[in-house]
């Protein structure tokens, strides 16, 4: 994310009553997604697992 990006969203975090970054970035990029079909595709077993192992990482 660009620095500018992430003091906007502070910012609106900080000015904006009951603004929560992590739900509109959500929001955001789910509509974004979705007007990209392809995004909506189950990724082969292979690169699942890998994903999945690294979600796993992350949350360790």
């Amino acid at each position: 994310m660009h620095d500018q990006v992430y003091l906007t969203l502070k910012q609106a975090e900080f000015w904006e009553p009951g603004f929560e970054i992590r739900k509109f970035v959500n929001k955001v990029l789910l509509t974004a997604l979705a007007e990209l079909p392809n995004s909506q595709q189950p990724l082969p077993a292979e690169q699942l697992a890998a994903v999945i192992k690294k979600i796993n990482r992350t949350k360790a």
